[in-house]
């Protein structure tokens, strides 16, 4: 393998000298999957509209293909998202793997080269309200691609479409470590850190200006892998925070920077207050960003009691955190900037 990693000494503070992660007055804004409440999810497309918008980050995932290259993609997987069961070409791929302990029938990344994957077409699958008349037009974009994609985004405007006129970054989530590891025989970890090394972008001082980049993963050990190997501030995904012990903070806290954790675990929809969960997140010296906001899905809006987007941005703000993942990244920063200073 031609893989080179950089080692990198990381303090085991969990405050990131990052400043790009958050900022005093509002929450940062990150577009989940891009703006996938008008294009299909993890595109080229969905990225440019999320940024042309003036959101702080673009929320992807990556996973591996045939030839271990990184690919934008939430699933390992193909038939979720893509026109893959229509491609007669391809009808013979279908074969089972066992992820997450659950054994599926599907059409899997890492059984097609690029030149394959180029030719499926990515469909609207975030709601059943949302446009369908990009359905199969735009297609699987590679990390490399929207790395040059945002950084091109930044030169060209100059920051200008960011309401703080910072450059648009990327909350880059690595999918199924263990999956990884069993089926393609490598550390996804590694190879990203590698990418964005390559790149010119594998620790804060060299992003923070070009793309500034938070690593992300439901897997506390890609997380302590991708430790060792970058100063990059990171974000341990979870569900359920009040189901956690008492100890899980203080050990969280040698790790993670972030805890990125469901609405649920944030916001009580009950008194329409927030979660004392929260605090203690802040008290054990992380910041939390709260997923995902779906401002058109009943389960968003029966959270914060509103139908409307100015009803859930204004009960967003009161949650006083330092992140908030969402679908509609225009309506987020328009409503969140005037509440924030309300």
């Amino acid at each position: 393998m031609y893989y080179l990693i950089f080692l990198v000494c990381v303090a085991f503070s969990s405050i990131s000298p990052a400043d790009y992660i958050s900022q005093s007055d509002r929450p940062k804004i990150a577009a989940h999957r891009g703006l996938c409440s008008i294009f299909p999810e993890n595109t080229a497309q969905s990225f440019e509209g999320a940024m042309f918008q003036g959101t702080d980050f673009i929320e992807l995932d990556v996973v591996l293909n045939k030839e271990l290259q990184l690919i934008v993609a939430h699933d390992t997987f193909m038939s979720a998202v893509s026109n893959i069961k229509q491609m007669t070409e391809y009808s013979s791929r279908q074969r089972k793997r066992t992820i997450n302990g659950q054994v599926r029938d599907d059409w899997w990344l890492i059984d097609f080269s690029i030149d394959e994957l180029k030719r499926v077409g990515i469909n609207q699958v975030r709601g059943s309200t949302r446009p369908k008349m990009f359905d199969g037009l735009f297609t699987y974009p590679t990390l490399w691609e929207v790395l040059t994609q945002v950084k091109n985004f930044n030169n060209r405007t100059a920051n200008q479409r960011n309401p703080n006129k910072k450059p648009v970054g990327i909350l880059l989530e690595i999918k199924d470590y263990q999956y990884h590891l069993e089926y393609a025989g490598v550390s996804i970890v590694e190879l990203v850190i590698d990418e964005l090394q390559r790149f010119g972008i594998g620790t804060i001082k060299d992003c923070k200006n070009v793309v500034p980049i938070v690593i992300m993963s439901f897997d506390m050990n890609a997380i302590k892998a991708s430790r060792e190997l970058t100063d990059l501030p990171r974000v341990f995904l979870m569900t359920g925070l009040q189901n956690q012990p008492s100890t899980f903070y203080a050990e969280a806290t040698k790790y993670t920077n972030i805890i990125g954790v469901d609405l649920a675990s944030v916001w009580n929809q009950k008194t329409q207050t927030t979660q004392p969960e929260v605090q203690l997140i802040k008290d054990n010296q992380m910041m939390v960003y709260a997923w995902t906001f779906q401002d058109d899905n009943s389960g968003t809006q029966n959270m914060f009691n509103s139908t409307i987007a100015k009803g859930i941005y204004y009960q967003a703000v009161k949650m006083n955190i330092h992140g908030l993942i969402t679908e509609f990244p225009d309506v987020a920063i328009q409503y969140v900037q005037l509440y924030q200073n309300q």
